[in-house]
């Protein structure tokens, strides 16, 4: 392109010394426009008198777009309307994409951003406050014992094993439901009870030992499957001082006692204060090999010569005879003349 250098001499209304370019050894000169330009013109040459320059006003719109065309990243974008001529549109729309991918720059640095998979390293670092609703995976919760992890081992918000001192609740419900039950302290005492709190609950259990000196059982009925109960079961010695039995409460009136009399050695019953010995009864089986010259011996060890006696065959019948008692504890039975056959029963009471 060529260069040229304009001077403007006010004088003559000429313009003067326009060299186009340092080949050009002389000047061109040209005639300059009579009357001042105004807002928006531009100097021209003119089109009917060589070398005269006029001010013209620039035409605006008429113009006419042959053809253009939109060119736009082919994976955000759909493009319409492209190319188009006179009056036509271009229409730029963003293309569906794939669920839970998000705009941004390449992974692992800086570029041209695309629709992608959201990664953690995407999401900045976020305030525990900003996370205010719905709950956390247990599968998700790091366990342990470092500073990074939840778990009993290191921190206080969870039970610790063997640190317990109680608690400050009078009561603790199993099952916390209608059908749960209840531990309930009443005035220092454990009690079972409903889970309303309005009755006592039951309890099973395999083996029952109670340590202590009283127990209380307030029930209309009891039942025990064992045949034989045990009283002083505490007892080892050989030398027993104290009595075993049952009493009967009778409101305002005497006891009604039944019980084994340490002092007496004999079972006792009746009214508190004048019970009686009960008659033990003994009995022997024999054979007549227990004979000797058809006398059977009996240490029945009564005590007391018995008043009461009888003596059955091997077929229940009674047999009438008359034994001698010899001593408190020894009496005889004189069988001569009987034939004993199979076994016999003596019964003595006293």
């Amino acid at each position: 392109m060529k260069q040229a250098i304009l001077q403007l001499l006010v004088s003559s209304s000429i313009w003067t010394s326009l060299r186009p370019s340092s080949a050009q050894t002389s000047n061109i000169d040209y005639i300059a426009p009579a009357v001042a330009p105004t807002e928006l013109q531009v100097l021209r040459a003119s089109s009917g008198t060589p070398n005269q320059l006029e001010w013209a006003t620039i035409a605006t719109g008429g113009g006419t777009v042959m053809s253009v065309a939109l060119a736009a990243p082919s994976g955000e974008f759909n493009v319409s309307g492209s190319p188009i001529n006179t009056n036509g549109t271009l229409t730029l729309a963003w293309k569906n994409q794939a669920q839970n991918t998000v705009f941004a720059a390449p992974v692992g640095g800086a570029g041209a951003p695309s629709f992608r998979s959201l990664i953690p390293a995407d999401i900045p670092a976020l305030d525990t406050a900003k996370i205010s609703t719905g709950i956390f995976d247990i599968a998700r919760i790091p366990v342990g014992t470092t500073s990074s992890t939840v778990a009993a081992g290191n921190d206080s918000r969870f039970h610790q094993q063997n640190t317990d001192t109680g608690t400050s609740n009078s009561s603790f419900v199993i099952n916390n439901t209608s059908s749960g039950v209840r531990l309930l302290d009443m005035s220092g005492a454990l009690a079972l009870r409903t889970y309303a709190n309005d009755g006592y609950a039951d309890i099973i259990v395999r083996n029952l030992t109670v340590q202590g000196t009283q127990t209380i059982i307030n029930t209309e009925q009891v039942e025990v499957a064992d045949n034989i109960i045990r009283l002083n079961s505490n007892y080892s010695g050989s030398t027993p001082t104290e009595d075993a039995g049952f009493e009967v409460n009778r409101g305002t009136l005497a006891l009604a006692r039944f019980y084994w009399s340490e002092t007496n050695q004999k079972f006792m019953s009746g009214l508190a204060g004048s019970e009686k010995a009960v008659a033990n009864i003994v009995t022997q089986d024999i054979t007549s090999g227990s004979l000797s010259g058809g006398v059977y011996t009996w240490s029945h060890g009564l005590g007391r010569k018995p008043l009461l006696w009888a003596v059955w065959d091997n077929t229940g019948d009674g047999v009438l005879i008359q034994p001698n008692a010899v001593n408190a504890n020894t009496m005889t039975f004189n069988f001569s003349g009987m034939t004993l056959t199979g076994t016999w029963t003596l019964v003595a009471a006293g």
